[in-house]
């Protein structure tokens, strides 16, 4: 067989190595590999690691800039495969048909994960447990292609991105050869990606490095060992760089930045514990042990929250609202944190404000809202698979459309634009062209669009029309029927409003209410219960002094009825298990008086903010980090809520991407675990005690089948009836439900439990 190897780092050394083994079945007819690159102090011409052994085994190298500069070479030799690790050129379709074989990939991670030019580093920084190899027949797609094989390896603990690679290197060299020996003799066949996990681990840049000690202490543990070698975590120490080379995440608490010396240890206080260092290096200094290096007791790290940014390439020194959108967007597709937390630490970081923070607000919850059917037009508008596109660029024709179609303030030159000069830095001269080509023509390919007939493709008109998951329009088609379904996805889509709830004696809600309408915003009395305003355009930053001074808190309606149902008793020993953020425990406190609070949540960080509403309202409150599943209280409380964690169906117009992130496997998974936390939970009611369970979920098998599961296990238990304390627009048989399709509040669903307890239990 006659193979043409393309290949450049160290880690591919090990995959030409062992094909070159089997010389005598097999011919490596030709290398290709990176030109050389000017590297040291006398920027002198340097080969790659896979020039220097192809050329120790004699084989023919070619070092091209441009692929197309080989194609006559490349046709005379007429390779049978071509098989490619960590090249660095992007095929084109001539290059993926030339050999009948085709060309295989060896890629360091499972595929559909991680796909991109880094994920070695993506796995480490997501926390994986493990990562792996795939060989996969390349198409015109970024790691799109159908699957050969996949091995499993596993994460330890000390894996830094260049350990990691280097035992996937070793392993990828006898994977590559099985599967090419497979393909030669037609006993393998390639089994497509599964899209709906794929995740993509884009480009690391410089910055990626810098370290934000707001972060837990094991999201930068983490960002040490998956940025090493490069780019490298680093701070800055007073006024200069300093780079940490290794690190531990303890336990203990210091202000964030802090450095100490504790227990024989320099510690550096995180957003959630301490950071170890370990080995750090001083610029322009060797690397040095911790203990070497002067730095305890010389005052504060920089905390991260202004990084230097490198300026664009048209001269500005802050990105732009487009720039941190596409940036977020990214960051969504390796998997890390939500839409909302990577948007607003974005922009803290690059200290935007003003209109071009509202902006970016906009761009990213209006691209996640009508990505569906953004997805749908862009498939009649690209020539290829939108799946085929390289990330970056994909989501550039979701923002530019999104901006087309449903931003009337900006104009359609100013989206095309800006468009294209994403596309040029996040891509090449071929994508800018591409981008800029649908985006014009788009406005008359949208003219001539029609969604699929609802009778004959129910589920396709609804993706088009409503721009939600095709799985889960299925599952309410199937229980709700095509009308109600259609109304839940377009309360799903509508641009939420802001409900508040009056917690100051200092003034009541026609009084908030005449206060806000004075200030020019647009506001109305709540629907369903006493004590809310509903702030009809959504968040305004005028809202925002009165909240910090503890008048009101952010906080929709339903929650505020689990909180009622759950039987509010003066004095009462009140017990939340999944707390934070703390709106529905801080809502059930004040129905009960001087309530006594204890808020536990597996999230430290979510409990800080808890912390912070806390104090604003002047509530006493015993914050405890657990997991709901492993109790950490002894019990005895008269009232115990269980919010668990669920798939966020009734709450799509606020979390805008939840609808993305979910799959269908997700909801019986989720029903288990919140069984799981509740019958935890039911041990900690004390006798006559009541327990509320409640999700701000859609999904029957999350709501009432959890509920009815939960009393097969403890038939004692009394279910207590909504319609007792609840008005009947949100009594659903026992049950509190709400519908975001008929009122303006968010979907919930809860259910009130008096466990039948044999002793009492004392609260710790």
């Amino acid at each position: 067989m006659r193979i043409v190897f393309c290949g450049t780092p160290e880690s591919a050394v090990p995959s030409l190595d062992a094909i070159v083994a089997r010389k005598s079945a097999w011919e490596v007819v030709a290398v290709l590999t990176q030109p050389d690159r000017r590297a040291g102090r006398g920027l002198r011409p340097s080969p790659s690691p896979v020039k220097e052994r192809a050329l120790a085994h004699d084989l023919a190298v070619q070092t091209p800039s441009r692929l197309r500069d080989v194609r006559e070479t490349l046709e005379s030799l007429a390779p049978d495969v071509i098989a490619v690790v960590a090249y660095g050129h992007i095929f084109r379709k001539w290059l993926l048909e030339l050999p009948p074989l085709g060309c295989v990939n060896l890629h360091f991670s499972l595929l559909p994960r991680h796909r991109g030019v880094a994920p070695v580093a993506w796995a480490i920084l997501a926390g994986d447990e493990e990562t792996g190899i795939t060989t996969m027949r390349m198409d015109r797609g970024v790691d799109t292609g159908p699957l050969f094989r996949r091995e499993a390896v596993p994460i330890e603990g000390d894996d830094t991105r260049g350990s990691l690679t280097a035992r996937l290197a070793e392993r990828g060299g006898p994977l590559l050869v099985e599967t090419l020996a497979e393909l030669e003799a037609g006993r393998v066949r390639p089994q497509d990606q599964d899209e709906t996990r794929a995740t993509y681990a884009r480009k690391l840049e410089k910055e990626d490095g810098r370290v934000d000690w707001r972060q837990p202490a094991t999201e930068i543990e983490r960002r040490v060992r998956g940025l090493n070698p490069w780019p490298g975590a680093f701070t800055t120490f007073r006024g200069t760089i300093l780079k940490v080379h290794a690190a531990d995440a303890m336990s203990g608490e210091l202000p964030a930045g802090a450095v100490r010396e504790r227990d024989g240890h320099v510690v550096v206080g995180t957003g959630d514990g301490l950071l170890g260092l370990r080995e750090v290096q001083m610029s322009g200094k060797p690397r040095l042990d911790v203990g070497q290096a002067p730095i305890v007791g010389r005052g504060m790290v920089s905390r991260g929250t202004r990084p230097r940014h490198r300026s664009s390439r048209r001269g500005m020194s802050r990105p732009t609202a487009r720039e941190i959108a596409l940036r977020s967007f990214l960051d969504w597709d390796a998997g890390l944190e939500t839409a909302d937390e990577l948007l607003a630490r974005h922009l803290d970081e690059a200290a935007v404000r003003g209109r071009e923070r509202d902006l970016a607000w906009q761009l990213v919850r209006g691209v996640f809202r009508w990505r569906g059917r953004l997805d749908w037009q862009l498939a009649e508008l690209v020539s290829r698979p939108l799946e085929s596109l390289h990330p970056p660029i994909r989501w550039i024709l979701r923002l530019g459309l999104y901006q087309l179609e449903h931003l009337d303030r900006v104009p359609a030159h100013a989206a095309v634009d800006t468009s294209v000069g994403l596309a040029k830095r996040f891509g090449h001269r071929g994508s800018a062209s591409l981008v800029n080509a649908v985006l014009r023509n788009a406005p008359d390919g949208l003219a001539r669009m029609t969604p699929p007939d609802a009778s004959d493709d129910p589920v396709g008109h609804l993706v088009a029309r409503t721009s939600h998951p095709a799985w889960m329009l299925e599952r309410w088609l199937e229980r709700f029927g095509f009308r109600k379904t259609l109304n839940l996805a377009a309360a799903g889509n509508e641009q939420p409003s802001l409900t508040l709830r009056v917690t100051s004696d200092r003034v009541d809600a026609a009084g908030l209410l005449e206060d806000l309408r004075g200030q020019g915003i647009e506001a109305e009395p709540g629907c369903l219960l006493p004590g809310h305003v509903r702030v009809i355009e959504g968040w305004r930053r005028e809202l925002r002094p009165i909240l910090e001074a503890g008048i009101c808190v952010v906080q929709d309606e339903a929650a505020g009825l689990v909180a009622h149902l759950g039987l509010p008793a003066l004095g009462a020993r009140i017990l939340d298990v999944c707390a934070a953020p703390g709106g529905k425990v801080f809502a059930f406190a004040e129905l009960c008086g001087d309530a006594q609070i204890v808020a536990c949540d597996v999230s430290s960080r979510r409990l800080d903010r808890l912390r912070e509403t806390a104090e604003r309202l002047e509530r006493r409150v015993h914050l405890v980090v657990a997991d709901g599943r492993h109790p950490a209280t002894r019990g005895g409380f008269t009232r115990v809520l269980v919010d668990v964690p669920c798939t966020n169906t009734g709450v799509l117009a606020k979390r805008a991407d939840a609808r993305w992130r979910r799959q269908p496997e997700d909801v019986p998974r989720l029903a288990k675990l919140q069984g799981t936390i509740l019958d935890a939970a039911r041990e900690q009611v004390g006798p006559g005690g009541v327990l509320v369970y409640s999700t701000c979920s859609l999904e029957r098998e999350e709501n009432e089948d959890v509920i009815r599961d939960f009393l097969e296990r403890h038939p004692s238990d009394e279910l207590l009836p909504a319609s007792n304390v609840l008005p009947p627009e949100v009594v659903d048989g026992e049950f509190l439900r709400t519908d975001p399709s008929a009122w303006p509040v968010d979907g919930a669903f809860a259910a009130a439990i008096r466990p039948h307890t044999s002793k009492l239990k004392v609260v710790s």
